[in-house]
């Protein structure tokens, strides 16, 4: 197996360290000078120095063979240039992008990449674990569709004690099941939400979150 990695910087030299570890052969490309130093001083991978989107350079460090290319580098517009050229050019059969900012397009990347990594939507998915972290009971979860379904229980604390359930689930934006006492429960235009209540919640991701972050929020 081979792998490409475009970005020689800490994340793109995490990977080196990473893939070292696992015995996968690895060549870098990286346009710093010192970074190339660097990672060809801590490790046996092959440093090519120069810009990843050139593609005899790709051709170069043995992208006609490669199994995986990781375009990593800090600049957005790189990494897209280098999935493009990586599946358009030489056709490798998983490339992976890193995305660094929030307002960069992600459906460009999804063009290319068969997998994408944005920084800030992967920080908001930590924020949002760390909240739902009392509650880590993921049944599902579809990552292009941002669908997750997820099983929480009410706390004593619960500032939602007394809540009629519909008045949370009317607007639609997600769909719950309530079991009660291990059994499946109707939920009635009346029923109000009761410590020990366990609910299956879907729906978009945002507004699952939403739900149980507010489920789980002390009174």
């Amino acid at each position: 197996m081979l792998v490409i990695i475009v970005g020689a910087g800490r994340i793109g030299e995490a990977i080196v360290g990473f893939l070292e570890e696992l015995g996968i052969h690895t060549r870098i490309i990286d346009t710093d000078p010192e970074r190339c130093g660097l990672i060809s001083r801590k490790y046996s991978a092959a440093v090519f120095h120069g810009d990843g989107r050139d593609e005899e350079l790709l051709k170069i460090a043995g992208a006609d063979e490669a199994d995986t290319l990781v375009a990593c580098t800090d600049d957005d517009d790189v990494n897209l240039a280098v999935c493009k050229t990586a599946k358009e050019r030489f056709s490798i059969p998983r490339v992976i992008a890193r995305v660094n900012h929030l307002s960069t397009d992600i459906s460009k990347f999804r063009e290319y990449a068969d997998v994408v990594l944005s920084e800030g939507e992967l920080l908001i998915r930590a924020v949002e674990n760390a909240i739902l972290q009392r509650t880590p009971h993921i049944l599902f979860e579809d990552e292009q569709s941002k669908v997750i379904v997820l099983k929480a229980k009410v706390p004593t604390t619960s500032s939602l004690i007394g809540t009629k359930v519909k008045d949370l689930i009317n607007d639609g934006k997600v769909a719950a099941l309530l079991i009660r006492d291990g059994k499946v429960t109707e939920i009635k235009d009346d029923t109000e939400i009761m410590y020990g209540d366990e609910f299956i919640v879907a729906g978009e991701r945002s507004k699952v979150t939403l739900f149980i972050s507010m489920l789980l929020t002390k009174s």
